[in-house]
């Protein structure tokens, strides 16, 4: 898997930084684990049962009856409503699921939303542990190294659409390996792109249940719950997994309204294990599930503006005034989005990576959509200058409310990996500076390239309350000297919004 250092020295937080590190394992590691790890068995069969119908109250009249009413017709299923199927009345609902467990955890999660996982659980490395593949955001976690290795080679070899590859094992699959452990997988898909009229979780699940009857056998529920502040519904059903275990799984739905995508993510989670392991594995997988979250950036109301309006030139610096502010820059506009503010050249270009929190403000359009090749050595900066910007809430960043910038700051410092092809020096590091009001603590960077191009810059990290700006400016030669006050100027005038 190619490395990204894009999203280790800019995006560190969707690396992995959220995760704790802890016990990941790299995406190389699954894929070279996976040919020792997963039965090469064929799938089954479908069942050629007849489909269970829903029973009546009434039986059916006789050959010798001549009914003289008219005949009682099954019940109707409404959408709203959760309907069981056969020996309904003997099927318990679903248990409340635990809030807290006394283990460590970690907590797995992107931009997007946040998972707990047990702190010796594996979940994947690197930046492939939450992808975002085509409107899908998925994430798996397993309680040995090698099941969520040959789980991981399950899913790859599958060639179907990405909303269906990515979202059909957190509904319920019978080709996972479970044995003497648990596996949970996890994804996220706003409604329009399922095509989904009714996005209610019980309607959902219900039509779950129904479409896997004869693969599962429905024990619990469907139950309807709350889950992050957002309706949800739940199942335990029973089956066999592909290595031949009697396993027990619970398959979750969860509706949330989000309006910085105009529309309901989807969450389905489900969480497989041994029956054998059951007494110690469905109450952790319970409290993952009653643990989920999307982050409450992306549920405020508003969505970035990628048009900024023009203002005159007044912000005062206040990062480091011992650098005065370059006044030649011309006319300044605002970039203003649902979490913080920022001023820029008005000909610098703004780009919001899609379906994230990231911000890029750029000398040009082309440097502010294509510096991960850039980072990667893979393309050429030709020069120019650019501001990353995320200001989201401190539990992304692996942060509290009692951690101040310059915890935070050597904290991100601290967790960037070491890499053979790009050179990284910190230099000047300050830690009780204020911007436009609030805490800050920054650092001078010097970089160089896998393609030997050297690039100057600043990374700076301000609290407010519990959400955390997290900039990051550089400066490509041979540019340095000229842009690189330019960069000072900008970061200078980043601002909460309300």
């Amino acid at each position: 898997m190619q490395k990204r250092f894009f999203f280790i020295l800019m995006l560190f937080l969707i690396v992995g930084l959220a995760c704790g590190g802890g016990n990941t394992a790299s995406e190389a590691d699954e894929q070279s684990d996976s040919a020792n790890s997963t039965p090469e068995t064929e799938a089954t069969s479908e069942p050629t049962e007849e489909p269970t119908s829903v029973p009546t109250d009434a039986p059916p009249p006789t050959a010798t009856e001549a009914p003289t009413e008219e005949p009682t017709s099954p019940p109707t299923h409404t959408p709203e409503t959760i309907t069981m199927p056969t020996e309904a009345a003997s099927i318990e609902p679903v248990p409340p699921f635990p809030t807290e467990l006394d283990i460590a955890f970690n907590v797995m999660g992107a931009e997007l939303y946040h998972q707990v996982v047990p702190q010796d659980w594996f979940q994947g490395g690197g930046y492939s542990q939450i992808k975002h593949e085509d409107g899908v955001w998925y994430s798996r976690a397993a309680s040995t190294k090698e099941l969520l290795t040959a789980n991981n080679e399950i899913v790859s070899e599958r060639n179907t659409p990405p909303e269906k590859r990515f979202v059909s094992p957190a509904q319920g699959d019978t080709e996972f390996i479970v044995k003497d452990g648990a596996f949970f997988y996890q994804a996220i898909i706003p409604a329009n792109k399922l095509d989904i009229k009714d996005p209610t979780p019980a309607t959902l699940l219900n039509q779950l249940v129904e479409d896997q009857a004869d693969t599962f056998t429905l024990i619990n529920g469907p139950t309807e719950m709350t889950i992050d502040d957002a309706p949800a519904a739940a199942v335990i059903r029973t089956g066999s997994s592909q290595d031949g275990s009697s396993i027990k799984l619970v398959t979750v739905v969860v509706a949330t309204e989000v309006p910085f995508f105009e529309d309901t993510l989807i969450t389905y989670m489900t969480g497989y294990m041994d029956v054998n392991v059951e007494t110690e594995m469905m109450p952790i997988l319970g409290w993952m599930i009653n643990n989920f979250e999307i982050d409450e950036t992306f549920i405020r109301e508003a969505t970035p503006t990628s048009e900024p309006s023009e203002v005159t030139p007044t912000p005062e610096p206040s990062v480091d005034t011992t650098t005065p502010a370059d006044t030649s820059m011309g006319t300044l506009a605002t970039t203003e989005t649902n979490t913080f503010n920022i001023q820029h050249p008005d000909d610098w270009a703004y780009y919001n990576e899609p379906g994230t929190a990231l911000h890029v403000i750029a000398t040009s359009q082309e440097l502010a959509e294509n510096l991960m090749p850039i980072m990667d050595g893979e393309a050429s900066s030709n020069g120019g200058a650019a501001v990353y910007v995320l200001a989201m809430h401190l539990s992304v960043f692996g942060m509290s409310a009692n951690d101040s910038p310059a915890d935070a700051l050597e904290f991100i410092i601290s967790n960037i990996p070491e890499d053979d092809s790009v050179k990284i020096v910190f230099q000047s590091k300050q830690d009780d500076l204020m911007i436009n009001g609030y805490p800050a603590a920054s650092v001078i960077i010097d970089t160089t390239l896998s393609d030997g191009t050297q690039a100057k810059g600043i990374m700076l990290v301000t609290i407010k309350g519990e959400t955390m700006g997290y900039l990051t400016g550089m400066v490509f030669e041979p540019d340095i000297a000229a842009l690189y006050p330019s960069i000072e100027t900008i970061i200078n005038s980043f601002e909460f919004n309300p």
